[in-house]
This record gives C-alpha cells, sequence and structure tokens, in this order.
C-alpha cells in the first residue's frame, strides 16, 4: 500500500539517493554505417 511505499522511498533516498536520482543512460551517439547507433544498411545482392 501507499504508507508501506512512501517509507521504503524514504529509506531507499536516505540510503542513496543516486539510485533514484540519477540515471546515466543517456543517447548513444550515432555510428558510422547506419542512421542510428546500431541500425546498419542493409546489404542487397539481389
Amino acid at each position: 500500500d501507499e504508507a508501506s511505499k512512501k517509507e521504503i522511498k524514504d529509506l531507499l533516498i536516505n540510503y542513496d539517493r543516486s539510485l533514484l536520482v540519477a540515471d546515466p543512460r543517456r543517447c548513444e551517439s550515432k555510428k558510422f554505417g547506419g542512421p542510428g547507433a546500431r541500425a546498419r544498411y542493409q546489404k542487397s545482392y539481389r
């Protein structure tokens, strides 16, 4: 329920705030050979 959820969240914040706040995932930079970071232009021999 809400009360215990808040309790757990407070404990987490007291323990390590960066777990909840800082999410290090960012946009991966575009690489060569495709439109995006991982997507590659498909090769076709037909």
